[in-house]
């Protein structure tokens, strides 16, 4: 549906590809452009740890709060470079 498994590996991408960023400007990114996002917390915590990111990842995608309720995500472009 687009809503946990895809924007979970989008914003897991978008970590990888920007080492340096901010965990939770990328987060904040993910959610204006997908309202509906609802990334996947055990996704998340397992990138989270391989990519050495010490549960910023976990706690940026928490901050995120509740998404829009849609009952299939919409299509939305998110750059893996920011």
């Amino acid at each position: 549906a687009g809503i946990s498994r895809s924007t979970a590996s989008a914003f897991t991408l978008a970590c990888a590809r920007n080492p340096h960023a901010e965990e939770m400007k990328i987060a904040q990114a993910l959610r204006r452009l997908a309202p509906h996002a609802y990334p996947n917390r055990r996704i998340i915590a397992l990138a989270d740890d391989m990519l050495g990111r010490a549960g910023r990842m976990v706690d940026a995608v928490e901050a995120m709060g509740s998404n829009s309720f849609v009952s299939m995500g919409t299509p939305f472009d998110f750059p893996p470079r920011h």
